[in-house]
């Protein structure tokens, strides 16, 4: 607010003075810098009554109480993926048997594809283009034609890369995957990392350096933050996207170890290991989604993007919510 005056003590022989210029200048300024100073005390209380308002969300505030966990196919040896396929159906991989398979929103199984490119491979989806990751041959693939697997990068500075085993298809194009650690024996890189790989597909980059083993990975849907599972250091860590596409500003997103990961449209976290595990944007664990089989991954789809499917074991899963993804 703008500072008044006191006029100086007013005498019957003369006028009140004004004040000189400079005292009217450090008051004004101060004056100011009060009415700055509340405004950001306002800011800093609406701030923290948003934050406590999104911590109060409860496992009832995203599941209907009388939502189940449904088996929509079973039979498989161990499934891990999966992605939307935006239409309401969901693609996910049958690993052993190193087979992708298509479960449509009217529950027609298929199997879209088998070849090495699926042995342990998470799944990515985004505006029709769906990538996968290999393991087993060390790479990462564009698997949006049916029936064909085109190789979009497997090597990183003239070395294979280790083991890649979850992937993220950014909004921008780009693509995000980890590659957990070398093998005994071979010529793979000296660790696990996690890369990007630019949208045009001629540039891979090392965005971490500080991780063990990386595991489970998805993204914000801005494209602002990035989560990657780290089970041997029973975290799940988020980082800050960068202009350039890497990463800064590591914190604690989940106190537990995941697998696969994903995110609501409020910021939600949602890890696999026994159960799935729900935490706030805060870190505040919310609840478990308990399914008949120890979970591997997951990911939001459906008709209205409300339904979370969950590969676990030898099963697709699936369950209703009240939110969609994120």
């Amino acid at each position: 607010m703008l500072a008044t005056f006191s006029p100086s003590p007013v005498h019957k022989s003369r006028p009140p003075e004004a004040p000189s210029g400079a005292t009217f200048i450090r008051e004004t300024l101060y004056g100011l810098l009060r009415g700055v100073g509340r405004l950001t005390i306002w800011l800093v209380l609406a701030s923290t009554a948003v934050s406590a308002e999104i911590d109060e969300i409860e496992l009832s505030d995203l599941v209907d109480s009388d939502s189940r966990v449904v088996k929509l196919a079973g039979g498989f040896r161990f499934t891990e993926g999966p992605a939307s396929d935006g239409e309401g159906g969901v693609y996910f991989v049958d690993t052993p048997p190193k087979a992708l398979h298509h479960w449509s929103h009217n529950g027609k199984l298929q199997r879209y594809w088998r070849g090495d490119e699926f042995a342990i491979g998470g799944l990515s989806a985004r505006d029709g283009q769906l990538v996968g990751c290999s393991g087993r041959a060390h790479g990462v693939f564009d698997l949006s034609e049916k029936g064909r697997a085109k190789l979009l990068v497997d090597q990183f500075e003239g070395r294979p890369l280790c083991g890649n085993n979850d992937i993220w298809l950014a909004p921008d194009g780009s693509v995000y995957f980890t590659d957990q650690y070398p093998r005994k024996g071979d010529s793979t890189q000296d660790g696990g990392y996690v890369y990007r790989l630019s949208p045009d597909r001629t540039n891979l980059q090392r965005v971490t350096e500080d991780l063990w083993r990386p595991n489970g990975i998805v993204g914000s849907a801005d494209g602002k933050s990035l989560f990657v599972a780290v089970p041997r250091q029973k975290s799940v860590f988020r980082y800050d996207i960068d202009s350039d596409g890497m990463l800064s500003n590591r914190k604690t997103a989940a106190d537990h170890p995941s697998d696969g990961l994903t995110l609501d449209e409020r910021g939600n976290l949602y890890v696999t290991w026994k159960t799935v595990r729900i935490y706030s944007p805060t870190g505040r664990f919310i609840g478990d989604i308990e399914v008949p089989e120890a979970p591997s991954n997951v990911t939001f789809g459906g008709p209205d993007g409300k339904t979370l499917f969950i590969t676990a074991r030898t099963g697709l899963y699936s369950i209703h919510m009240r939110v969609r993804g994120g």
